[in-house]
């Protein structure tokens, strides 16, 4: 808004919405601003309502006193499209309690000034002549106030009575009922129908969202925007299409955002009528249009550009526009700080993501009703008629439970994709982003590369292109893309994994992984080589190793994921069944892995395999299951490459012969043993014998490392004594050890519900082994089984131990030790050899062909989708959505995207605010 005197005339016109005395105050303002500044504000007057002197029972706003402004007063209500000059204008000027305040006390005021922009909207793409500049400044300023308002209607306790009143009960009288676009069924005589249609037309307006080069002779043309899916020519949109196409777009984001206030336990049973009007009743072409559009957009952005000229994207004063500033004239950018390669793309980008990832998972949990996959097998679609039917073909997946062909044209269109070449457009797109930040990072001028903030987006994105499309998924797990795609989203777990507010993203992350893990692609490419310059600082979060592949990066990330302690320690302890579950699903395909990966696996069985984990909770027996079924899909079927691996395992034979002899009463003892050993530390009764004995308990702390932390010595140490294997794998604390740990590391062992594990009871050749045995005798005054209570509150029974334990997948794994480890002292003593490396070397030449039992099917454990796990994704990502539009940005992107939902009553999600530091 240039001028102060436009800014104050808008200011005066809020006001008068809600203010029952207004219209005196204003007349006289008037009056005095006539006399002082007649012609200068002349452009103002010409806008404002007539003379009150001919009306003089009528106060300037077109109203008597107390009551609502009537609709026939034209140029009241056309003042408020007319006088902003930006988004930022409409949400400077209109604040929260204003509109609030309209609402209370004159609710009829917000139902005229809503109806008077969805009418210019609709109004606007009737015009089949070429519209004047006016006319796109009226258009767009209608778009804000309907971005403004909106949200605030929504927010309303009345059951959505003032937005049916609105929208979904009275038609309006502004447009003729022919404005109706392009629908399978007949019109519906609703603003709200009629408002969401002309809101996907104004995105494909021809000179004023698309260029006016696109043929044809009507206005809205479904010209898709960028080349890519669908379109082999790209329309190259200027600079004022692609801002009016990122207003439009929040505009209609605005209108699917009625999902944030609704509670999430009646989300699913409560319809979202925009969002059901915009995915079933557009028509085929501008779905295919809209879709096509947004999946070109943001697989085409790069944010990188023009890459030999670093610092491309930092900000510079532009000297040419001083003369327009000094003068007050008024100017489109009047920006003193502008881009060098000016660009708005990432907003466009990032709504785009927003709108799509939107679109695509409503009606996500429905599964296609018979009269929908009816209708759906002769709708006209992306696919070629000879793929047609194998396209449509259901699957044996939960996935396609969730598949196109539910009430969400989106939806249906997106999984009738199937070209390669399109699947490779996506994929190379989304990948590139999702590598930015990396890349970003690695400059070797700090910040010279621009780094986009698209992560979080990009994977709820991708989260919903794999669960539609199950052709899509197949191609993202295979080379390069699948790489990308895991690095992206260790780097997501890695680095929230202590931040409690982001531990959305780092569910979704884990959840994602499970997903491409069922995919056979996805361990094969674990074997390709890694080089850990290629992740940057994420190296900084796991242990260094050399001569690895990209297993020993995930089952490394997975481990650190794992033993996180801190804040976040709750919800990592939920996400342990899916993380365990990817490792199990990519083991029958992992070739090799280094001697530090091969010892932090047997780290986990140390903890998996303790009583006090096992009997903390009831289902904490899986993690276990799922850790021998990796160590038997290695054994049966990559020997050959894992000689680090089995190696661990026969040393760790000891710990293995006591797990398969484990009944209830041991295991209760054990704990009852420790738990008295912990409280004798705690009231300091061993304080002398800890002082006495200070340099045999320093010699057990460097014996015996704890199963969640090794030392970071062993990082530095060289490549070669890694491969061969020469650490010991890692045995459990003595009690004198565990009491000199750092008070994290011991949280973190009880926060996994381990209390202790039993010393020395580690490698075979331990000198703690009697010590171990002592362990499993059951004490006199053991606890009986029906009186044991883990902290947790679970009673572990006879039953249930029973249950579990007669189901441990041991006997692989029992066979193969009786069997090497024979072979391996033979070898030692024959040899005179007392070196790790040349035992190594001797198991990988060895073979167990004939002697272990035939390998057993390989089980992919699917991710289950779940009424439950919908809610979660949708409250998460709009949640992100939300938190997008309140984050600091550069001067163009805040003025062209102001925050929308700020300051709601959301009911998706509770917002707590954080006062600054």
């Amino acid at each position: 808004m240039g001028a102060a005197e436009s800014k104050l005339s808008f200011r005066k016109n809020v006001f008068a919405l809600y203010e029952q005395q207004a219209s005196r105050a204003m007349r006289a303002e008037r009056a005095d601003s006539a006399r002082t500044t007649r012609g200068r504000t002349r452009a103002v007057l010409d806008i404002l309502p007539p003379n009150p002197a001919r009306a003089p029972a009528v106060g300037m706003d077109g109203r008597t006193d107390g009551q609502a402004i009537p609709p026939e007063n034209h140029g009241f209500w056309d003042s408020f499209l007319q006088l902003p000059d930006s988004a930022e204008d409409v949400f400077n000027l209109v604040s929260p309690k204003d509109i609030r305040k309209i609402i209370q006390d004159r609710p009829e005021n917000i139902e005229t000034l809503i109806q008077k922009a969805a009418a210019r909207i609709l109004g606007f793409v009737q015009i089949s002549s070429t519209p004047a500049l006016d006319g796109f400044r009226d258009v767009l300023n209608a778009v804000r106030i309907l971005t403004r308002t909106l949200p605030f209607v929504f927010e309303l306790e009345d059951g959505g009575a003032l937005e049916t009143k609105i929208f979904w009960s009275n038609d309006i009288q502004d447009a003729s009922s022919s404005a109706a676009a392009e629908s399978a069924e007949a019109p519906i005589p609703t603003l709200g129908s009629r408002l969401a249609l002309a809101v996907v037309q104004l995105l494909f307006f021809k000179r004023f969202t698309i260029s006016e080069s696109v043929g044809g002779n009507e206005n809205v043309q479904y010209a898709i925007w960028q080349r890519g899916v669908g379109a082999n020519v790209a329309i190259a949109p200027s600079k004022d299409e692609s801002i009016r196409r990122t207003e439009v777009l929040r505009l209609l984001l605005t209108l699917l955002s009625r999902t944030l206030y609704v509670k999430p336990s009646s989300l699913i049973a409560t319809d979202n009528p925009w969002a059901r009007i915009i995915t079933t009743r557009l028509g085929k072409k501008p779905v295919l249009a809209l879709l096509c559009s947004l999946i070109n957009t943001i697989v085409s952005y790069d944010p990188i550009g023009w890459a030999a000229l670093p610092y491309n994207h930092a900000s510079f004063f532009a000297a040419n526009s001083m003369p327009s500033i000094i003068s007050g004239a008024a100017d489109s950018s009047p920006l003193a700080s502008q881009l060098l390669f000016g660009d708005i793309t990432e907003a466009l980008v990032t709504v785009c993501i927003q709108t799509l990832t939107v679109l695509l998972d409503y009606k996500s949990w429905e599964a296609p009703s018979s009269a929908r996959v009816r209708k759906a097998s002769t709708r006209p679609s992306l696919a070629d008629p000879a793929t047609q039917d194998q396209a449509e073909a259901a699957t044996d997946t939960p996935a396609s439970t969730t598949m196109s062909g539910t009430a969400n044209d989106f939806r249906y269109y997106m999984g009738k994709l199937h070209r390669p070449a399109d699947f490779s457009i996506i994929a190379s797109g989304i990948t590139r982003l999702l590598r930015n930040p990396l890349d970003a990072g690695k400059a070797y001028l700090p910040g010279s590369t621009k780094k986009v903030a698209l992560t979080s987006e990009l994977v709820a994105l991708l989260w919903t292109l794999i669960n539609t499309n199950e052709g899509f998924l197949r191609h993202v797990v295979e080379l390069p893309h699948v790489l990308v795609i895991i690095e992206a989203l260790l780097s997501v777990c890695l680095e929230v994994r202590r931040d409690p507010s982001r531990a959305g993203a780092l569910r979704l992350a884990c959840f994602t992984l499970h997903i491409l893990s069922q995919e056979r692609g996805f361990g094969i490419a674990l074997n390709e080589p890694f080089d850990m310059s290629s992740v940057g600082s994420l190296s900084k979060h796991f242990p260094i190793f050399s001569s690895g592949c990209w297993a020993d990066f995930l089952f490394l990330s997975i481990y650190v994921i794992l033993s996180t302690t801190g804040p976040t320690r709750p919800v990592i302890l939920t996400l342990q069944e899916p993380l365990m579950v990817v490792l199990t699903n990519a083991s029958p395909l992992v070739k090799s892995m280094t001697a530090t990966t091969a010892n932090k696996m047997i780290s986990l069985f140390d903890v998996f395999s303790s009583p006090a984990f096992l009997l903390s909770k009831e289902h904490n027996f899986r993690l276990l299951f799922y850790l021998l079924d990796m160590f038997n899909n290695i054994v049966q079927y990559q020997f050959a490459g894992n000689a680090q691996l089995i190696y661990s395992i026969v040393r760790h034979k000891e710990r293995i012969v006591q797990l398969s002899s484990l009944t209830l009463e041991k295991a209760i003892a054990e704990v009852e043993r420790m738990r008295t050993l912990d409280a004798q530390r705690r009231a300091g009764l061993s304080r002398a014998g800890s002082t006495a004995s200070a340099a045999p308990a320093e010699s057990a702390k460097d014996s015996a490392v704890p199963p969640w932390r090794e030392s970071r010595d062993k990082q530095s140490a060289p490549a070669e004594s890694e491969q061969a294997g020469d650490q010991p794998a890692p045995t459990a604390l003595s009690e004198k050890a565990r009491g000199k740990l750092p008070e994290r590391e011991s949280e973190s062992l009880r926060s996994s519900g381990v209390q202790s594990t039993t010393p020395g009871a580690g490698l075979v050749a331990s000198p703690d082994a009697k010590i171990a045995e002592a362990a499993d005798v059951a004490s006199p005054n053991a606890t009986a089984p029906a009186e044991f209570q883990s902290k947790s509150g679970f009673r572990p029974t006879e039953e249930w131990f029973n249950f579990w334990r007669s189901q441990l997948q041991l006997f692989v794994i029992l066979q193969l030790v009786d069997y090497l480890g024979p072979r391996i002292e033979q070898f030692c003593i024959e040899n005179g050899l007392n070196d790790d490396r040349r035992v190594v070397e001797f198991l990988s030449k060895e073979t167990v062909v004939g002697v272990l039992p035939q390998p057993h099917p390989i089980v992919m454990r699917r991710f289950t989708y779940t009424d439950s796990m919908h809610v979660w994704f949708t409250s998460y990502f709009w949640g992100t959505v939300y938190l997008k539009g309140t984050e600091a940005s550069d001067a163009e992107t805040a003025k062209l995207c102001p925050p929308i939902w700020l300051g709601t009553g959301i009911q998706l999600f509770q917002v707590r605010t954080t006062p600054a530091k």
